[in-house]
Order: structure tokens, then C-alpha cells, then sequence
């Protein structure tokens, strides 16, 4: 009887390769998940997608930080990158290592740090809410030495911090999985590139009484962790040999914090630090009105925030020298960017107006808005004398606002009527905005206007409208006139 074919046995991999290969895959499954779980937000995302060393000024600091500096106006006034690298509550121990993470990507011209962070203990936020804040939302650099020695400075630092094991995201957010999103899983493959360049306009305006202060503040201990971090951010932008400008925003400070800053002052001129103080009474006049220009007790609005950028970008640009890089075809992205930001500036004033005449002023005066304007219900159940005369001055037909039950559609583009419509309703009509399909409906008991099959109308009782920005392409604001409140605008 002849043999069988005689069979090669073959080896497969070596034990140790394959508990390599095995470790390799754990350890991505583990990274990516605890990714997932992670809270996603915050403005380092954005710093990432900016392109490697295109940034001339890093700022560091907190929300203050973020309402007060404006990369994209300075870029606009002196034509330099700036980008702000903000966690909110940031203390010194975060703004540190984020310059140390800055640092890996960029060669900034100059760091720039806002000084609220060393107050922590002493200002109006309990140490316990800034470690709450901070916890959640400083630990957003991706898995690294630098990551893995933020937290421990977190834990070392903070006055209530778990062990240096618990800030692992799979620990920390482990129970987070009954709450995921679709985003959670696809946030690693969106772009996350801003134009606001770490920026965030707040459009509220809140009056507070210009400080006085008896005398020049004393000296008030600074927390000794973030003393000890003030020190190393300096020691850091010394060995990168770049420097540092230490700034104060405005804000209701109390005793306390005059003396934190007056501290830090002095440790900054020991150490070649230039200060620029826009709170203090005495300090850099740049016309802060604090009847106008606060958002809240904390925090400036864009008032305030177009008045620091413009004075801060001028004296960066006239003390260390920034180039001037309008034009360049490599960063026309900025001037993009800068063109956006602007753009949407321009339309705060619309959108922080209630009064209808002046409302439709500011409307029609711009050829970049375009609007759809509905009616709804019975438009003379409150005085119509003043919409009627606002729709007589630009050329609306006043039907829905002279006879009960009547209704209206109207178009406006770039101040001019294209469109409308009136009578016993219901009255229904399609547009497009940029490619947008838009639909409007009057009727007597709803109005509606969707785009792109979403409702975007407030829909109420009287004149809703919905304005369009043609360089934004996007909604900006949809207000109602409504009865219900005497044509006062309603956004709510």
C-alpha cells in the first residue's frame, strides 16, 4: 500500500509577536473607546485642524479669555494668526501644559496669557466649581505624556481632584455609554476648524458701576500651586525663547482679586513680563464703558472684545515686530475666515433689535440679508397702526394689517421686495436661499416656513420673519412681531 502525500506543517507566528500583535490591538480598542466616551467640546479640537506652525499668537486663559480676544478681528487690523487656546475656569496648572501642547504644533511669535486663572480660591467661583469645570473639559489633548502630566497636575494641584488614576476617561466616564450620540462616534472624522479661531462673542449686555478702588490694592497671596505654574509658564516661553504678555480683562473683581493681579504684576516685572491691565482703574485707557460693554459680571461682549483686540493687536504688532501676512496666497483661509467673522458681527445689532421699525431698517439696509416675512392669524387682534406704517415704508402690501382674516407672504432680498402675496389665505410658496429650499405657509391658524423640510419660524399670532445671510449662508435669526406682545420682538 503507498504512502499518503506527506503534509508541511507550518509555524505561525512566534508567541511573542503575536502577544505584541494582541497588546497592539487591545491597546487601540481601549484608546478609541475611551475617545468615545470622552465629553467632546471645548476649542483645542479646533486648534488641531489649524495647519502646523501658522500661528503667530497663542492665547491662553479662561471664558475670559475666549469672550475678550478676537484673533480673527486682529488678523482683519494688523494681519497676524493668533489662535485662543481656552478650557473654561482654566487654572495655571491647564494654561501650562496646553502652552506645552501648543508648542508641539506651533511657533508662536508670542504667548499671550489672561491672568484669571490665578484666582483660583479667591475668586467669585468656589475652588470646587472650577476643579468641576476644568475636569470635564481641560483634558481634551489627545492620549500623550503631556495629557498623562496635565492630569497629574490636576490631581496634585486642585483642592478637591480624585487620584491621578481616575482622570483614565475609561474610569472617569465609564458610565457615560447610556447617554452616546451618533456625534460621539463620528467626532474624530469631522473637521473642526473655526473661524472664530477659539473665540466666542457673547452679545448680552449688562450694566455694572465703573470700579473705584481706595488707593493701590495690596498684594493678596496667589493659590501657591498656581504661583508655582505662573513661574514655569515663564521659565517655558524663556527656554522657547518667546515671549509673554500677561493681560487682565474687565470684570467685577473683587479686593481680593485686585490683589491677585497686583501680586502677579510684580512677579511679572521681576521677570520681564509686560502686563496689560484693562480692569484696574488707572490701568490701559482703551474707553471700556462698563454700562456697555460687559455681557455679564464676568465676562465683556463683543463691545468690549472689538475694543481689547484692537488695542492688544496693535501693541503686539508695534512691540515684537508681527508680520503682516494679508495677501499671502498661503493664508488666504484667514482672510476667509476674518471676512466670516466680520460678517457675522455685523448682524448682532439685527438680532439684539425688538423694536419693529428699526428692526426693518437695519433689514432692508443690508444687501447681504435676505428675509421670507409671514402672517399669521388675525393681524389687527393688536394695534396695527405701527406695522402697518413699517410696512407702508418699504413698500409691503398692508392687507393682512387693515382687514381681519387677511393674510401675507412677502420676499425680501438685499432691501428690495421680490415677492408677495396677500389675501384670505392659506397662502403657500417655495424659493431657494444658496441651493436652501425654502418653503412659506400663511394661514389663519399656523404660519410656517421650513428650509430644507425643517421648521425654522417662530410661527406665532402676527408678523414672524426669518432672515437669510447670503455670505454666511445660513439662518441668523428668526424673531416674531407678535400680536401677543403689541408687535414687540419676540425671540424666546
Amino acid at each position: 500500500m503507498g504512502k499518503g502525500p506527506v503534509l508541511k506543517q507550518t509555524r505561525g507566528l512566534p508567541p511573542l509577536v503575536r502577544a505584541l500583535a494582541f497588546g497592539c490591538i487591545l491597546l487601540a480598542l481601549l484608546l478609541c473607546t475611551q475617545e468615545v466616551l470622552a465629553p467632546k467640546g471645548g476649542c483645542i479640537d479646533g486648534f488641531y485642524a489649524e495647519p502646523e506652525d501658522t500661528i503667530d499668537v497663542i492665547f491662553l486663559g479662561s471664558s475670559h479669555a475666549n469672550a475678550a480676544f478676537a484673533p480673527a478681528q486682529m488678523w482683519r487690523e494688523q494681519g497676524f494668526t493668533g489662535y485662543v487656546l481656552y478650557s473654561w475656569s482654566q487654572p495655571m496648572w491647564v494654561s501650562y501644559h496646553y502652552a506645552v501642547e501648543a508648542f508641539k504644533r506651533q511657533t508662536p511669535r508670542v504667548v499671550v496669557l489672561e491672568g484669571f486663572g490665578l484666582c483660583y480660591g479667591t475668586t467669585y467661583m468656589t475652588p470646587a466649581d472650577v476643579d468641576g469645570t476644568s475636569d470635564d473639559y481641560s483634558l481634551r489633548i489627545p492620549p500623550s505624556l503631556n495629557r498623562a502630566a496635565l492630569a497629574v497636575a490636576m490631581s496634585r494641584c486642585q483642592q478637591n481632584s480624585p487620584p491621578f488614576y481616575r482622570y483614565l476617561p475609561m474610569l472617569r466616564y465609564h458610565t457615560r455609554w447610556k447617554s452616546l450620540t451618533a456625534e460621539d462616534f463620528t467626532w474624530f472624522f469631522q473637521d473642526h476648524a473655526t473661524t472664530g479661531k477659539g473665540y466666542g462673542p457673547l452679545q448680552a449686555v449688562e450694566e455694572f458701576p465703573v470700579p473705584i478702588l481706595e488707593g493701590e490694592p495690596e498684594e493678596t497671596p496667589i493659590y501657591p500651586q498656581a504661583e508655582e505654574y505662573l513661574y514655569k509658564l515663564i521659565a517655558l516661553c524663556r527656554k522657547k525663547d518667546v515671549p509673554l504678555v500677561f493681560v487682565v480683562t474687565p470684570y467685577e473683581t473683587s479686593e481680593a482679586e485686585y490683589g491677585v493681579f497686583r501680586r502677579a504684576a510684580r512677579i511679572c516685572a521681576e521677570n520681564g513680563v509686560p502686563v496689560l491691565d484693562y480692569n484696574t482703574p488707572g490701568g490701559r485707557d482703551i474707553g471700556f464703558d462698563y454700562a456697555t460693554d460687559l455681557a455679564d459680571h464676568a465676562h465683556v461682549n463683543t463691545a468690549g472684545a472689538q475694543k481689547i483686540s484692537t488695542d492688544l493687536a496693535a501693541y503686539l504688532a508695534e512691540h515684537y515686530g508681527m508680520p503682516d501676512k494679508r495677501g499671502d496666497a498661503a493664508y488666504a483661509a484667514w482672510d476667509e475666515a476674518a471676512r466670516m467673522e466680520h460678517r457675522d458681527a455685523q448682524n448682532i445689532t439685527l438680532r439684539f433689535t425688538l423694536d419693529m421699525a428699526e428692526y426693518f431698517r437695519l433689514l432692508m439696509q443690508d444687501k447681504d440679508l435676505a428675509a421670507v416675512i409671514t402672517t399669521q392669524g388675525d393681524a389687527t387682534e393688536a394695534d396695527p397702526s405701527a406695522p402697518r406704517a413699517v410696512f407702508r415704508q418699504w413698500g409691503l402690501d398692508t392687507l393682512p394689517l387693515e382687514q381681519s382674516g387677511m393674510q401675507g407672504l412677502y420676499v425680501v432680498d438685499g432691501g428690495k421686495v421680490v415677492y408677495q402675496q396677500t389675501g384670505a389665505g392659506p397662502l403657500e410658496y417655495t424659493l431657494s436661499w444658496g441651493g436652501h429650499d425654502v418653503t412659506l405657509r400663511s394661514a389663519a391658524d399656523n404660519s410656517s416656513t421650513t428650509v430644507d423640510g425643517e421648521e425654522q419660524s417662530r410661527n406665532r399670532p402676527g408678523v414672524n420673519v426669518l432672515v437669510y445671510d447670503k455670505v454666511l449662508d445660513r439662518v441668523i435669526q428668526s424673531i416674531s412681531f407678535s400680536t401677543l406682545h403689541a408687535y414687540s420682538g419676540y425671540t424666546a
